[in-house]
């Protein structure tokens, strides 16, 4: 009995099944293979092992992952980047002084460097060890002239309050 291949893909209902459960949801490739085939599972898991890397290595198979993870990639991408646009949006809304703290802003500013992967050191993969010496606040109360704040690390935390200068 032949399946119906769809005319874009070429692929079966089963096989796009198991390639969306492969590229999307980040299974194995024997278990998208058992999700997408239930009758496969009272099979030898042997077996399973075998069809389902002869499935995962034919072309139609091989192309239609490497569109599922782009577009879960290019979604990442789209959220991240959101993400970083509204921490900046929140990160220079203007507060009046005495209720911001330079901590907050700091706090944020780490945030949208993670999420920007600055804290990674590219040739290993392994996070950098970045030194923040100095961070600039601009506390803009609307009404009055904007105030500047050097914040300089101090000691590690719990050791001793951080040390601003005017």
């Amino acid at each position: 009995m032949t399946r119906a291949k769809d005319p874009v893909t070429g692929l079966t209902a089963q096989q796009e099944q198991a390639a969306r459960f492969f590229a999307l949801d980040g299974l194995l490739q024997h278990d998208a293979y058992l999700q997408a085939y239930p009758s496969s599972q009272h099979w030898n898991i042997n077996s399973v092992y075998s069809v389902a890397s002869e499935l995962f290595h034919h072309p139609e198979m091989v192309l239609r992952v490497q569109q599922l993870k782009a577009s879960l990639q290019a979604e990442a991408v789209t959220t991240a980047a959101s993400l970083v646009k509204e921490l900046l949006t929140v990160g220079n809304v203007k507060v009046p002084a005495d209720q911001v703290r330079a901590a907050d802003k700091v706090a944020a500013l780490d945030k949208v460097a993670k999420i920007l992967g600055l804290y990674k050191d590219q040739d290993a993969g392994r996070p950098a060890q970045v030194a923040i010496t100095q961070v600039t606040v601009i506390l803009d109360r609307g009404d009055q002239p904007a105030r500047v704040v050097e914040v300089v690390p101090g000691p590690p935390e719990g050791s001793e309050a951080p040390r601003t200068e005017p």
